[in-house]
């Protein structure tokens, strides 16, 4: 019975011995253990960068966080620097000048018997236009929707005649008429169709005829000839027909037609 036991008590007496060799943990030990796999991840030190743990600046500094990294808006439709519209149109009335004092104006009306432009005294009559500039390079001007006339929104001149067809020469006689058109014509040569201007005639229509410089307000015209030459034209109102024409020399002109009272002008436009 006692050699049976014997065995028995050795392990019991070893087991004794390794309980005394590792102590376990008292109970702070363990509170303290288990205190630190349960402490809050700190928000300044997780992504803080990545994921914002305040959204204004007095929360930030209640939680001791840095402040917000300030923000860069732009209001909606409002141009940021060195942004531009890229358009600059210009519009007004046109008035008459002649020996460089005015007066009177272009008339908004077409002259229904021949379909050209005229002369009126009354700046409430006066033609009204819009363009865009483009520097020494002649532009087109579009009429005001309330003055063209029905499928002719933009001023033109149709060649009339002259020593060489479709020229504006500083040579001859040679004349256009001012009228309006039903499209534009890109600079160059007219275009010969009796439909593309109110004046009914297949002679050569142009409408980028118009160099407008700002510092005088001054408007002048210059044609386009068929080897792409262009004219500075002469403006002239001639009285017998009512009517304005662009030609290249007045001393011929008159010679051709001696009984028209006509008389140079030029145009300069009064902006609206």
């Amino acid at each position: 019975m006692r050699s049976s036991l014997f065995p028995f008590l050795l392990a019991f007496l070893s087991f004794l011995r390794l309980s005394l060799a590792f102590p376990s943990l008292t109970t702070s030990e363990e509170e303290a253990k288990k205190e630190v796999w349960s402490l809050p991840i700190d928000p300044a030190e997780y992504n803080h960068q990545k994921y914002s743990q305040c959204s204004t600046n007095a929360e930030c500094f209640r939680k001791g966080l840095p402040p917000l990294k300030p923000a860069t808006q732009t209001k909606r439709n409002e141009l940021k620097p060195r942004q531009s519209t890229g358009v600059n149109v210009i519009s007004g009335i046109i008035q008459v000048l002649q020996n460089g004092s005015p007066i009177g104006y272009v008339s908004g009306a077409v002259n229904t018997t021949y379909g050209g432009y005229g002369f009126t005294t009354s700046a409430a009559n006066a033609m009204s236009v819009s363009f865009t500039p483009n520097g020494n390079t002649p532009v087109t001007f579009t009429l005001a929707a309330s003055q063209r006339p029905a499928g002719f929104p933009y001023l033109a001149s149709v060649y009339g005649g002259g020593g060489s067809a479709m020229n504006l020469l500083a040579t001859d006689y040679s004349y256009t008429f001012m009228t309006a058109a039903n499209a534009v014509i890109p600079v160059g040569p007219a275009v010969a169709s009796a439909s593309n201007n109110r004046f009914n005639r297949a002679t050569g229509t142009e409408t980028s005829l118009f160099v407008y410089t700002a510092s005088t307000q001054n408007i002048a015209a210059r044609w386009t000839n068929t080897d792409n030459t262009q004219t500075n034209a002469i403006i002239i109102y001639d009285v017998k027909f009512a009517l304005f024409y662009l030609i290249g020399n007045f001393a011929q002109f008159q010679a051709k037609f001696p009984n028209e009272g006509e008389y140079i002008v030029t145009w300069r436009l009064i902006p609206q």
